[in-house]
């Protein structure tokens, strides 16, 4: 348990740093003419210190385990966020994103359908005509 403390306490110091970084690169642009130079700047910037943390949480002892228990404790979330959205959605009558796919298919399927009718018609219209 110690070893898991110490890995995210050293991954949270760690993103605490990447991020004061980049603040202070934010700060200093804000400061001057934002030109296509500045934004490259700026990215390169952010690039160094991501990679920085990233190869420091790497060798951090225990970085693969206690990864992945934070990759299922993310999953863990998304899933109950994504119900509690749902949840919130269908209680304030919004349609979810599936609704609207749905919505969406049948308009298609209406609309091919018409496309099918209206060439029906203009062939017996034609036949009639000659």
């Amino acid at each position: 348990m110690k070893d898991e403390k110490d890995f995210f306490k050293g991954f949270y110091t760690g993103w605490l740093d990447f991020n004061m970084k980049m603040a202070k690169a934010s700060v200093d642009m804000a400061q001057q003419f934002w030109s296509p130079e500045s934004y490259e700047k700026f990215y390169s910037s952010w690039s160094e210190n991501m990679t920085s943390l990233m190869e420091e949480m790497m060798k951090a002892p225990g970085f693969t385990e206690n990864s992945w228990k934070a990759f299922k404790s993310t999953v863990g979330f998304q899933k109950f966020w994504e119900m509690m959205t749902r949840t919130y959605m269908k209680n304030m009558n919004i349609p979810t994103r599936e609704e609207f796919e749905e919505v969406l298919q049948r308009l298609d399927y209406t609309d091919d359908r018409l496309d099918k009718i209206e060439k029906k018609l203009d062939q017996l219209l034609k036949e009639v005509r000659d």
